[in-house]
């Protein structure tokens, strides 16, 4: 058999060997090439399925208990107290003197003063934002550390290496808008409150004022606590680099599966704050490294991640 380039298909040719004038055709393709073409996008196809399914699987939401929670993060923190509180010296007195001081001025001439007390502590408020959310960065970026700490005797990668004092812009950016849309909506349904408390002042009835009082008040607390249950994951995201109507969902995702796990955690770090304020702001060196390793810690666990230090603690 004569072979001849793709080319001369259907023009006329000479035979060397008899110089016999024919015209070349294309040799069609067998039964076998063209099952194996028809195979082919079959398999090609399942492949990319496969490829599209693996780029699109995202966490695996677990139900956690609120005794791992709370429990494993406070075994964490003591046996990584040195790591977290050490660091964290710098922001706590950043914290007491640009915070808690100008605080407590503005409380103690509240009593004499309310009027000047009220104009200073507005125009105080975005200082406040910023100082508090700086101390929440620095200690969600010491427990991001402490959580992904390598081999006991082993140092970190240099890639690990993180900045302690100057925070990234992006993620410090994201988490000012997550604390300030925190601090709007419990600052409203505080506003709400008491607008219903003041507009039963006038009516005799005492009953009628103390319910309304009573359920003002627990209306606020119950609200702020439930918008707390089911968007705290938003605060340990950005520090992650993850913001957005993506993590919205997300954190919707994640406190539905752990509503009840969610509502006591928020409960008992809502106390460990209160105690550190109690304290004339002393115990908060303590009270927000341990909360924002808490928060960190259960984003990890409920969606389905490993944590290094849990498993190295492990016995």
């Amino acid at each position: 058999m004569l072979e001849l380039p793709i080319e001369a298909d259907g023009k006329s040719a000479v035979c060397p060997g008899c110089q016999t004038q024919f015209i070349a055709t294309a040799a069609a393709l067998t039964v076998n090439d063209t099952n194996s073409a028809q195979d082919t996008p079959s398999t090609v196809e399942p492949a990319a399925k496969n490829r599209n399914q693996s780029s699109t699987t995202g966490p695996v939401y677990q139900s956690v208990s609120i005794e791992s929670v709370l429990g494993d993060s406070r075994i964490l923190f003591f046996d990584r107290r040195r790591p977290m509180l050490l660091p964290f010296l710098i922001p706590s007195v950043v914290v007491l003197v640009g915070f808690v001081v100008p605080l407590a001025y503005l409380s103690d001439l509240a009593i004499t003063s309310r009027t000047p007390a009220l104009i200073w502590l507005g125009v105080l408020s975005p200082w406040f934002l910023l100082v508090m959310t700086y101390a929440m960065w620095f200690a969600l970026n010491l427990s991001v550390g402490v959580c992904d700490v390598g081999p006991s005797g082993q140092e970190q990668p240099k890639d690990n290496v993180r900045s302690w004092f100057i925070p990234d812009r992006r993620a410090f950016i994201a988490l000012l808008i997550i604390m300030t849309a925190f601090v709007a909506v419990m600052a409203t349904v505080i506003c709400v409150a008491i607008v219903l408390i003041h507009s039963v002042r006038s009516v005799r009835a005492t009953e009628i004022r103390i319910m309304v009082m009573i359920g003002a008040s627990l209306g606020a607390v119950i609200g702020m606590t439930l918008f707390a249950t089911r968007f705290w994951p938003l605060i340990p995201m950005t520090i992650e680099g993850r913001f957005g109507a993506r993590c919205i969902q997300e954190a919707l995702t994640t406190t539905r599966t752990n509503l009840l796990t969610s509502f006591l955690m928020v409960i008992a770090l809502i106390f460990c704050i209160g105690v550190g304020f109690s304290l004339v702001g002393l115990g908060l060196p303590i009270a927000i490294p341990f909360t924002a390793l808490t928060l960190v810690a259960a984003l990890r666990m409920m969606e389905g991640r490993s944590i290094p230090a849990f498993e190295q603690d492990a016995p």
